[in-house]
Parts: structure tokens; sequence; C-alpha cells
């Protein structure tokens, strides 16, 4: 009978301690899964960064060539302004040599 209750105890130990075990196993098998889940986040985070990276050089290689673009314009404009103004200076000569012909073919005639 003694040795009957001591395996009892000792059975009933073993089960207790094989229900350790096994709760051990599923927690790290679900600390593992998490991991893993940590590692696939980071490893998406990590290309993500990658991505927006490419993304902003490529915002930023625009972002110069607009800037180029308007420079070029500017210098353009400026240039048209400059052909304009010129343009407005040899009309206003012309324009007073014609009235200067006008006054002395009146003053002729009169």
């Amino acid at each position: 009978n003694g040795l009957i209750k001591e395996k009892n105890v000792v059975q009933d130990d073993l089960t207790n301690q094989n229900i350790k075990i096994n709760g051990t196993s599923l927690e790290n098998k679900s600390l593992k899964k998490d991991l893993d889940e940590t590692k696939i986040d980071r490893d998406t985070l990590a290309q993500q960064k990658v991505s927006q990276t490419a993304r902003i050089s490529t915002l930023q290689r625009d972002l110069e060539e607009e800037k180029d673009k308007a420079n070029k314009n500017n210098m353009l404009i400026e240039d048209l302004r400059r052909q304009c103004q010129q343009h407005v200076n040899e009309l206003t000569l012309a324009n007073n040599r014609t009235n200067e012909l006008t006054r002395s073919s009146l003053e002729e005639e009169a």
C-alpha cells in the first residue's frame, strides 16, 4: 500500500512536471511566433524605409530639375523683357524721327 501511494505520488509529480513542460513548450512556441512576427515587422519596416528613401531621392531630383527649369524660364523671361525694351526704344526713336520729319515738312510748307 505504501509503495502504491508513493508510486501514485511520483506519477502525479511526473504528470505535473509534464504539464509544466508542455506549458513551457507552448509558451516558447508562442514566444517564437511573436519573435518571428516581430522579425517580419522589422523586415517590412526596413523595406518601407528603403522604399521611402528611394522616393525621397526621386523627389529631390525632381525638385532640382524643376528649379533648373524655373531658372531657365526666368532667364528666358528676362531676355524677352530686354528684347521688348530694345524694340520699344527703337520704336520711340523711329517715332521721334518721324515727328521731326513731319515738323520739318510742315515748317517748309509754311
